[in-house]
């Protein structure tokens, strides 16, 4: 192993594949700065342009396109609230704040360290416990992914801001859009009102940008003349090297995220999506300023993006080990690395051992010059908040459109995608939050499925979903989570009148 693992690294720094390595990164990082596109974007264009090249060359052009995207993402969602990819939305809850606080350079530098150390944390879990993680791929069926996704809906307590109330209804409008499309057990079709571009269900890309990115300019266009705020705008509070300082005082937080990324990330067919959501409600959980999250907390910035790129590493798992994806991004890789020969499955990690490390060096090393990239720009990327939205508007929001329709080049896209941007601006006035609703839509249909499939196995029999070890720990979560966050509210609420009380009498 030691002499396969000596091989890659040689591999990956000979030339000329150390400039696919930078090429491939660098690529990636302009495609996650366009709202939208994503990893599964970027390896998608980039697997026609790699069938003439060598094996290596090929597989470093991919995997460090894939490693370079996660930070662009990160970097929209911070400056402008439009997330690169749904893996970037948590980012954006307090990123996007802390930019219009002028502190942009301050949120990049903690996202671009948290980044390279969830990529580096991920990368060696990978190396070192991969039989380990591979039998507890295997231990998740469906009624373990049920629950898992159930949990993930439990956050919404945690990421709806101030009300609780306002959250769930909007996880619940969240929830009924998800039924519109194909019913993946029955194949009747739901709620498409005889609309063939229903039929595959509302695209997630165009509702995501509509909700966040559209709405969030429009919002932006009418109230202010830029992003960053009042003195905020002209004084650039935040620095990159104190953003840098920042993340390497919370590396314990990094840690935790990260092990939380590479344990959701190696599940199949789970995907960033929740991983990111489960950091970012341990963050908040577990600070001693809970209150501060959603109004420019870097924990909040820290936590899902070191979580986001370890689970990259996580997602490799199942991918080497069984020839199942673990997200959208190896999906497509998946396809590449077929493409080019190679067998993906249970007999990979025996005969192509040198490819997969090849690949984890590869992503590795991707990460650390996207943040390299990113901090080298930070100061004139933080710039762009300083820039009167009027100029900058309608270049972002043709970007939005471009991004909508690139990944079906269907014009309906870009419509609903109008359409959701005022959806979402009737959401900013009426102070209901949206990331529950993107979040019920992303996890409704897998909870869904799931609950369906572990039914039909168990013959109708519900015990199924609770006698199962792994089952019975995502419920004791479940529980814990929407009670956590009400019972510390109200301590918190009885401490205050205690120490006013006491104040009074003194």
């Amino acid at each position: 192993m030691l002499e396969s693992l000596l091989t890659a690294i040689a591999v990956v720094f000979s030339w000329p594949n150390l400039a696919f390595l930078f090429l491939g990164t660098l690529f990636g990082f302009i495609v996650g700065v366009l709202p939208g596109l994503g990893g599964a974007v970027a390896l998608a264009l980039l697997i026609p342009i790699s069938f003439g090249f060598e094996v290596y060359p090929a597989i470093i052009l991919l995997i460090s396109a894939m490693g370079g995207v996660e930070f662009g993402g990160a970097i929209s969602a911070i400056l402008f609230n439009a997330p690169g990819g749904p893996t970037n939305l948590a980012t954006s809850i307090d990123g996007y704040p802390a930019a219009k606080a002028g502190r942009a350079g301050e949120a990049i530098g903690a996202a671009a360290v948290a980044c390279v150390f969830g990529a580096l944390f991920g990368v060696g879990v990978v190396i070192l416990l991969m039989p380990v993680l591979r039998n507890l791929v295997l231990a998740f069926g469906p009624p373990e992914l049920f629950w898992l996704a159930i949990f993930g809906l439990t956050l919404i307590a945690v990421v709806s801001g101030r009300s609780m109330t306002a959250g769930l209804l909007a996880a619940s409008f969240g929830v009924l859009l998800s039924f519109i499309g194909l019913n993946p057990i029955t194949g009747g079709y739901r709620f498409t009102f005889g609309s063939t571009y229903l039929w595959d269900g509302l695209p997630l890309v165009a509702v995501v940008l509509g909700l966040f990115a559209v709405a969030e300019l429009m919002n932006v266009t009418i109230h202010r003349r830029t992003i960053a705020e009042g003195a905020a705008a002209t004084e650039m509070k935040g620095g990159v090297l104190r953003g840098m300082a920042f993340c390497l005082r919370r590396w314990f937080l990094c840690l935790r995220s990260s092990v939380i990324g590479v344990l959701i990330g190696a599940i199949p067919g789970v995907g960033g999506s929740v991983s990111v959501f489960v950091a970012y409600a341990h963050a908040k959980n577990t600070s001693k300023h809970p209150e501060t999250f959603g109004t420019g907390n870097l924990e909040g910035v820290v936590a899902p993006e070191s979580n986001n790129d370890a689970k990259d590493g996580g997602s490799l798992i199942p991918l080497f080990g069984l020839g199942i994806p673990g997200s959208v991004s190896t999906a497509v890789l998946l396809g590449g690395l077929t493409i080019h020969g190679l067998n993906v499955g249970p007999g990979f990690l025996r005969d192509h051992l040198d490819i997969a490390y090849l690949i984890v060096i590869a992503l590795a090393c991707s990460n650390v010059i996207t943040a390299a990239i990113g901090l080298s720009i930070a100061r004139g990327l933080a710039r762009l908040t300083r820039v009167p939205i009027g100029a900058l508007a309608p270049v972002l929001i043709t970007l939005c459109m471009i991004g909508a329709y690139s990944l079906r080049f269907n014009i309906y896209d870009v419509l609903l995608t109008v359409g959701f941007g005022f959806v979402g601006l009737l959401m900013i006035k009426a102070d209901f939050p949206r990331l529950p609703l993107i979040l019920a839509l992303i996890l409704a249909p897998m909870a869904e499925r799931n609950l369906h499939i572990a039914m039909q196995i168990s013959e109708w029999d519900a015990s199924i979903l609770f006698l199962r070890p792994i089952s019975a720990l995502l419920v004791f979560l479940t529980l814990w989570s929407v009670l956590f966050a009400p019972t510390m509210k109200y301590v918190r609420r009885r401490s205050m009148r205690a120490n006013q009380i006491g104040k009074t009498a003194a």
